[in-house]
């Protein structure tokens, strides 16, 4: 399971750059839009959190990092419907594009994509037992 922006996110960042590209022909400030459309694409392309069944893989702009299902000692819910991996060392490891969520309806089987209980999941069919905290409340 990859989780990643939202198309609709890449189609505006390129929609940035072309029409930046089309204003600087009169206006060369518009210029300025290609760079930040360009990054904001170079960014979306990029982060990710993959999940597999050897573990937990998060990918950010200028760095990788893969977690072992025996390296994550849970899931913790960081405020705002951030997720993060805390490790074994206590170390908590946020996860790009993953959402605290609760499922619908309440059964761990219909989880969203993108929540806790989805990756819990993923875990739980590898083999670990990856408890759910809720750090927020």
């Amino acid at each position: 399971m990859t989780l990643r922006a939202p198309w609709v996110l890449h189609v505006v960042s390129a929609g940035l750059v072309v029409n930046a590209l089309n204003l600087a022909r009169h206006h060369p400030l518009w210029l300025l839009g290609v760079p930040l459309g360009l990054g904001a694409l170079v960014t979306y392309l990029r982060i990710r959190t993959v999940v597999d069944e050897r573990g937990i893989s998060v990918h950010r702009v200028r760095s990788s990092r893969h977690l072992a299902w025996a390296d994550v000692a849970a899931l913790r819910h960081r405020g705002g419907g951030a997720l993060a991996a805390v490790t074994r060392d206590g170390e908590e490891v946020v996860l790009p594009w993953a959402e605290w969520r609760a499922p619908w309806p309440h059964d761990p089987e219909h989880a969203y994509p993108r929540s806790g209980q989805a990756i819990a999941g993923h875990a739980r069919a590898a083999g670990y037992d990856i408890p759910l905290e809720d750090a927020a409340r």
